[in-house]
């Protein structure tokens, strides 16, 4: 049964909540940064493929987020700035490391797992 998708869209506790995310070190995540139908459409196409360890985590304002991720630790690349590109995917490690980010994900699918995989090995 996958995991439920976490939306991240409240001003007042979205910094805390990512935190809280974090914490545990018992998750990865493949993070989806915006609130377009395309970005939905991304976020549910992941959810299949969230179980156990894997969520997906759907930032609908990442401007609440820039500061949080851009100060995480990287694994050699370039941590996210503003301002962002409208498809960003974010990769992120049981250890809330960021080991990848894609800035022209789209829709494609197919790369869902191999993020999944990217944030499990790394």
């Amino acid at each position: 049964m996958p995991n439920p998708i976490i939306t991240l869209n409240n001003p007042a506790t979205t910094a805390a909540q990512f935190d809280a995310l974090l914490a545990p070190g018992d998750k990865t995540f493949f993070a989806v940064l915006g609130n377009s139908a395309n970005h939905q459409t991304l976020a549910t196409a992941a959810q299949p493929d969230a179980s156990t360890w894997r969520h997906v985590l759907l930032m609908t304002d990442p401007t609440l987020l820039y500061p949080k991720l851009s100060l995480m630790s990287t694994a050699d690349v370039t941590p996210p700035v503003p301002p962002m590109p409208t498809w960003v995917v974010i990769a992120i490690t049981f250890d809330g490391r960021i080991v990848d980010i894609a800035t022209d994900f789209g829709t494609a699918t197919a790369n869902i797992i191999p993020f999944f995989i990217e944030a499990e090995t790394l």
